[in-house]
């Protein structure tokens, strides 16, 4: 494998998913070895001792069990980037309030859930960079077109706007890490619909629902066969299962959102009042009084000529208004193939639980007869 001269090595235990910088001179030895194509190196860390690494398979061999990774250096500070984009759009109904021009800009939001969570949370499009990430823009894109199944485009068309200045703006820096340069890199992005109706905004949430209910459906059915041993059938490409995190996409008024914000209070979006992340109330916060967020806050609060909507979006509006009359239809049967995996699913169980009743029973048998034997 090769890496450039300025990339940078990572660790992290092999149970673990946060990665941690490895010393410079650890660094340098594995990024030596890699260009003379090694396939095993030997390091030392100050807290591991030393550590043989098989950079083919980026993982240690000897003393504990981790994995390596080579990222490049305008990562900057962080061992664990992440990124992501808000996406907005123009309602022509709405009003900006005093001193803007046009209607009100609405916010699309995704909603999560983590089992860790006391409820469940929203926030933008955002994910890890990987490694293979060309730069920002593009991991973002990536993260943005896996999280929203494409509702909002190819990955490919979502990255062109993503670097086009006209069609998107900074909304803030890192607060938390330097980039290699100094200041923290721009790791929050907007994009902008256009004026959208609120029908077609409905359009938007109800083709991600009918997007996300055919994914679960076919992941669903994946795990079935793959427990049963059988091969699945061939399915139109899906989303895999760990892109679907995001439950839900709710729309919430940016006046609504600063407000909160500008009053110290957590945002609650959509009828439900899911809480707004915490992460992202911080860059929220930083976008309102950074010095570089003007066109970001120009474009939420007076003039929505300051950000030019994605140009290729609008050709998209008419197949998401259809999928979204689908929905209707397609749910219940997609709901049924769910619930009879998680029958299947609750039946193994219990058919083991069963088996490991019967092999408790008859051990208890055997441990008597041996008393009974003495």
């Amino acid at each position: 494998m090769d890496c450039a001269p300025e990339s940078r090595w990572q660790f992290r235990y092999a149970s673990e998913k946060r990665w941690e910088y490895l010393p410079d001179a650890s660094c340098n030895a594995l990024t030596a070895a890699a260009d003379e194509g090694k396939r095993i190196e030997t390091i030392f860390h100050p807290l591991l001792g030393e550590v043989s690494v098989d950079l083919k398979l980026q993982k240690t061999v000897s003393g504990i069990n981790g994995e390596v990774r080579c990222v490049p250096g305008w990562w900057g500070e962080d061992a664990n980037l992440a990124a992501g984009i808000l996406v907005a759009c123009e309602d022509p109904k709405g009003s900006r309030g005093p001193g803007g021009s046009g209607g009100c800009v609405q916010v699309l939001l995704g909603v999560e859930d983590r089992p860790w969570w006391a409820e469940k949370q929203a926030g933008p499009f955002w994910g890890f960079v990987e490694q293979t990430d060309p730069d920002l823009p593009a991991a973002m894109a990536r993260e943005a077109a896996e999280e929203t199944l494409g509702v909002l485009g190819s990955e490919d068309e979502i990255c062109g706007c993503l670097r086009s200045d006209e069609h998107s703006t900074t909304v803030c820096r890192s607060p938390w890490h330097h980039g290699p340069d100094g200041p923290g890199l721009e790791i929050l992005r907007i994009v902008n619909l256009g004026s959208l109706t609120r029908k077609e905004r409905k359009a938007v949430q109800q083709s991600f629902r009918y997007r996300r209910t055919l994914a679960v459906a076919a992941a669903a059915t994946a795990m079935q066969s793959a427990a049963q041993g059988v091969p699945s059938a061939p399915v139109a490409p899906v989303s895999p299962a760990s892109h679907l995190e995001v439950e839900e996409l709710q729309w919430t008024s940016a006046n609504s959102l600063f407000g909160s914000l500008q009053d110290g209070r957590t945002p609650l979006i959509g009828r439900d009042k899911r809480p707004l992340r915490g992460f992202v109330t911080e860059l929220l916060q930083e976008g309102l009084r950074w010095h570089g967020g003007e066109r970001f806050r120009e474009f939420c609060t007076r003039s929505p000529e300051v950000l030019q909507p994605m140009p290729h979006f609008r050709a998209l509006i008419p197949r998401l208004i259809s999928e979204s009359s689908r929905i209707a239809f397609v749910q219940p049967r997609c709901n049924r193939v769910v619930s009879h995996l998680r029958s299947a699913v609750r039946a193994q169980q219990a058919a083991n639980g069963h088996v490991i009743a019967i092999v408790v029973f008859l051990v208890a048998i055997v441990q008597l007869g041996h008393r009974l034997a003495r």
